[in-house]
């Protein structure tokens, strides 16, 4: 079950870095696995993203109510490298990638449900590139010194 996950996770890094790429944002998967705080994704200016999938669940005594739940930590620790999170729902294919900059995710977990879907309220995050874009990134530090600071 853990490995069908890893690789259900790896599809939806890999689905966000093409879509990121065909935004104009030049952005590479880092394959680097078991460093605590690893990001997923690493754009040519240094912008730090991870990437978080959720299949759906549904409320005990609601069934029709359907949600995503996203964990934001790595054994109960706080992710506090990362620059922006990309939310992809699982059980949709060729899903809207919801782009939240990591000061909006101040939890552990981020829940997004289907009436927020639906409703429009997240409709500024959804597929909006724009927000990683108006980011300059780490300036003086070149994409080599970023990719290298998470290879062993």
């Amino acid at each position: 079950m853990y490995e069908m996950n890893c690789a259900k996770g790896r599809m939806a890094e890999r689905y966000a870095c093409m879509r990121l790429n065909q935004a104009g944002i030049n952005a590479v998967v880092v394959e680097c696995r078991g460093v605590m705080g690893t990001p997923d994704l690493i754009t040519d200016g240094g912008i730090y993203i991870d990437v978080k999938y959720s299949l759906p669940f549904y409320k005990r005594n609601n069934p029709s109510t359907k949600y995503y739940k996203y964990n934001l930590h790595h054994h109960g620790a706080k992710q506090t490298n990362i620059d922006y999170f990309i939310f992809v729902l699982g059980d949709i294919v060729w899903s809207p990638l919801f782009v939240f900059p990591a000061t909006l995710c101040d939890s552990k977990t981020y829940k997004i449900s289907e009436k927020q879907i639906l409703g429009g309220e997240l409709g500024f995050f959804r597929n909006n590139f724009d927000i990683i874009k108006a980011n300059p990134g780490r300036p003086n530090v070149d994409f080599e010194t970023h990719l290298a600071r998470w290879i062993p």
